[in-house]
């Protein structure tokens, strides 16, 4: 019964956080593009990438891989719609046996058309504001972690450090 809360929680809160996450960017302007799964691009040596082949021949003609970033699609959208913001499946092919690694991931990563470092951190959070207090985040945290959330409140846009160097050393 245990492993069942919990596996339904972490679920509720996936699901809150990536239904959060397009209500954030579509309540303010954006335009979700999905970016390609298979690309011959690198985007900019994003990370070690899998190679997509199969046994018998080679069916895209040249190398083809399972993207690392859907960032150079959305550059492309942004010429056009202004501001775009994918969210999808990334995949990383580094060789590491951490725990801290994921060779698969969803990744969220908006375009701001002409827009500043500020702007940059600014949405991001306010990005993180808006899903982290969405309060079905917090009724399924407790079905988790039972009835004790103190320490889970609310987060401050303040309280969201925007330095480059906090990023980079964190």
């Amino acid at each position: 019964m245990q492993k069942k809360r919990l596996s339904r929680g972490y679920l509720r809160i996936r699901n809150a956080l990536d239904y959060g996450t397009h209500k954030f960017f579509q309540e303010r302007g954006f335009i979700w593009v999905a970016s390609p799964i298979i690309t011959a691009s690198d985007c900019e040596g994003a990370g070690e990438q899998f190679c997509v082949t199969t046994l018998s021949k080679d069916f895209f003609g040249k190398p083809t891989f399972l993207t690392v970033s859907g960032q150079l699609n959305a550059e492309i959208y942004a010429t056009t719609l202004s501001d775009v913001y994918t969210f999808g499946p990334t995949f990383r092919a580094e060789n590491s046996n951490t725990t801290r690694h994921l060779a698969e991931f969803w990744m969220i990563e908006p375009e701001l058309a002409f827009a500043d470092l500020k702007d940059v951190t600014a949405c991001a959070a306010s990005y993180l504001q808006y899903v982290v207090n969405d309060d079905s985040c917090l009724s399924n945290l407790q079905c988790i972690v039972g009835s004790d959330t103190e320490g889970f409140g609310l987060i401050e846009v303040g309280s969201v450090s925007t330095g480059a160097s906090v990023a980079v050393e964190g």
